[in-house]
């Protein structure tokens, strides 16, 4: 699964189903792809410095643990605020 596909599928469950199902994957494997890259991308922007080791460990728990339609809605509205 690419990272546009994830990115793309992150605007519902439902679609992470679809991206699974087009992908013969089952939905534990694409959201498991999904926190990866999401802890990737956490210890990326800490390595560079962009977030603090507190924001970064907050950052890495929530997309280890949290479910995963609270996770999704999370990252909307973070980014609805950026943006």
């Amino acid at each position: 699964v690419s990272r546009e596909e994830l990115v793309l599928a992150l605007r519902s469950t439902d679609e992470l189903d679809q991206l699974a199902a087009e992908k013969g994957k089952s939905r534990d494997e694409v959201e498991e792809a999904l926190r990866d890259g999401l802890v990737r991308a956490v210890g990326q922007s800490e390595d560079e410095g962009l977030i603090g080791d507190t924001t970064a460990g907050a950052l890495r728990f929530a997309a280890e643990h949290l479910p995963l339609g609270l996770l999704l809605d999370l990252l909307r509205r973070g980014s609805s605020l950026l943006g």
